[in-house]
């Protein structure tokens, strides 16, 4: 089963515009920290300097066998997308325009696919970053190229189904790609519910 609708991206903000402390909160803040609090307005997505995609030609090619042409994306709006997770060190290079993208974000349909994908990847040498929600607070969704060409983010979204249900055991089998509505709008049509509501359900 699928879901009948895909949940919305996170915005370039992340968590969302962060509210600003009262006045007499920033006046403690600045003496208990003995320093001069200043704005800095954050960096709009549209002006994040993003260098050009370093995939290798060979390794787009057989990504496309791989996932599907339609499913390898090199453009801005798909790199940015990928680039960041949700932690305070994210948050705050994201807000100053600092992010480290990878070089492809790659989408692949079901798990023969994600096997194809990487194969290709290690065949050319490229690193390869699991992406869901993009909801990490653990460092874990930027790109680590080291030794390696170029760094493509696997991106799950396309693993959406509830393959499996036992309403005995209430055990559920669930894709990597559903993102916390999608599952319980799917066992919703069973008559049961997830139960789990992190601050992050909306897009883990």
């Amino acid at each position: 089963e699928r879901p009948a609708r895909r949940c919305p991206d996170p915005p370039w903000a992340a968590w969302g515009e962060p509210l600003p402390l009262p006045g007499r909160a920033r006046e403690l803040l600045a003496e208990f920290l003995g320093v001069s609090l200043h704005g800095s307005p954050p960096v709009p997505e549209a002006d994040v300097v993003l260098p050009p995609s370093a995939l290798p030609l060979a390794a787009l090619h057989a990504f496309a066998d791989a996932a599907g042409a339609e499913h390898v994306r090199r453009d801005r709006t798909a790199r940015l997308g990928a680039a960041s997770g949700m932690s305070t060190p994210d948050l705050l290079r994201r807000r100053a325009g600092q992010v480290t993208a990878p070089d492809a974000v790659i989408t692949p349909g079901d798990h023969e696919e994600v096997l194809a994908v990487l194969a290709a990847a290690a065949e050319h040498g490229v690193a390869i970053v699991p992406a869901g929600g993009g909801t990490s607070v653990t460092g874990g969704v930027a790109p680590l190229r080291g030794r390696f060409a170029a760094a493509a983010a696997l991106d799950l979204r396309r693993l959406d189904r509830l393959t499996g249900l036992d309403d005995v055991s209430l055990t559920a089998t669930l894709e990597a790609g559903l993102r916390g509505p999608e599952v319980e709008e799917l066992l919703g049509r069973h008559g049961l519910t997830l139960g789990h509501l992190p601050q992050s359900f909306e897009h883990a």
